[in-house]
């Protein structure tokens, strides 16, 4: 499966210009994906292109400061340790 959803220019350049953002971006729409495949989701949900403008706004604009408190508080809603953003990114991003 596959979803594609636009970003303008301007968005480009923040995620070239910021490996944190771009991590943080890749890690978020990650877990988002998971739950619209079904695999351990009895009820896998679509996510929508305003989910997704919600999610790229509020990662390619805030402040670093504030992304971090958005990373942990996303992870806690998922259920996953505050450290997971980290393995996460170094697994990743190897």
């Amino acid at each position: 499966m596959e979803f594609e959803f636009d970003i303008s220019e301007q968005d480009f350049e923040v995620l070239k210009s910021s490996n944190y953002k771009f991590k943080a971006f890749y890690y978020i729409l990650f877990n988002e994906a998971q739950s619209t495949f079904g695999t351990g989701h009895p009820n896998p949900r679509k996510y929508t292109a305003e989910e997704f403008e919600d999610v790229k706004n509020k990662v390619l604009y805030k402040s670093d400061h504030d992304l971090k408190l958005f990373i942990k508080e996303f992870s806690k809603e998922k259920n996953l340790a505050e450290e997971y953003f980290q393995s996460f990114s170094k697994n990743v991003f190897q």
